[in-house]
């Protein structure tokens, strides 16, 4: 993992890699649901927690920004998929 990337997922408390299910455990699943990715909603909605609280008017705003209704995967979100 890049040397930039490590020191931001520790401070953003991101899961990074999940354990493996069972091979039990799936052939008894009745569904199999499939998390995304890091997005880049996640990370501007950590972001301006950190930077400005909850209560700020931009943390508010994020959740309004009809460009963040399906965002793509942040950087993170990418490293999340190649290890796991």
């Amino acid at each position: 993992m890049e040397d930039d990337f490590s020191e931001l997922i520790e401070r953003l408390g991101v899961t990074m890699q999940l354990p493996p299910l069972r091979e039990e455990e799936l052939k008894s699943a009745t569904y199999l649901l499939i998390r995304h990715g890091y997005s880049e909603y996640n990370y501007k909605d950590k972001m301006l927690a950190l930077q400005h609280g909850e209560e700020s008017e931009e943390f508010k705003s994020l959740k309004l920004d009809t460009s963040m209704m399906d965002p793509g995967l942040h950087a993170i979100g990418i490293r999340q998929c190649e290890v796991n």
